[in-house]
């Protein structure tokens, strides 16, 4: 047989395309393998993504649990002025962690438009009646006599200048 032989050029070719097929095939199934991972990937990153977000709701209804229980012992705290449940508020919200903390106090500012460490504070103050109970025991406080002020006066500055030594 003839190299250049018209026949043998043909089967020689028919093996090219049939070598070149085998690899268009096999192209095709790796690219199918591709595929499948990447959507693998994305389905899970998709979950992940998911979780995170309702990790993140979770910890804002546990935020507004909390923020609506602190209010209710505000609530009570201004209704009765015993000072029981202010200072167990004050110690709840102190017991969390500080982002606890925070987000706390703007889920308490989003649900009731006012500031938690204002109103605890305001509660604290509010009720106090020390005034109303030892004034009829006392009495209003009368300005000092100017000898004892002037006393009070010179003690003052003895312990400003014994504690600042010139």
């Amino acid at each position: 047989m003839k190299v250049d032989c018209p026949l043998q050029e043909k089967i020689k070719l028919r093996k090219r395309v049939a070598k070149l097929e085998r690899k268009v095939s096999e192209l095709m199934e790796a690219l199918k393998i591709q595929k499948k991972n990447k959507e693998k990937r994305l389905k899970k990153k998709m979950k992940k993504h998911k979780k995170k977000k309702q990790r993140k709701h979770k910890k804002k209804a546990e935020a507004q649990k909390i923020a609506v229980r602190l209010k209710n012992l505000l609530y009570k705290e201004e209704k009765t002025w015993v000072g029981n449940y202010v200072t167990t508020a004050a110690s709840i919200l102190n017991k969390l962690p500080n982002k606890d903390q925070t987000n706390v106090k703007q889920a308490y500012k989003e649900l009731f438009s006012q500031d938690l460490t204002e109103d605890i504070a305001k509660c604290f103050c509010e009720g106090d009646e020390f005034y109303e109970t030892y004034e009829e025991q006392y009495g209003d406080s009368a300005p000092l006599d100017p000898k004892d002020q002037r006393t009070l006066q010179t003690r003052i500055d003895y312990i400003n200048n014994s504690n600042n030594p010139i």
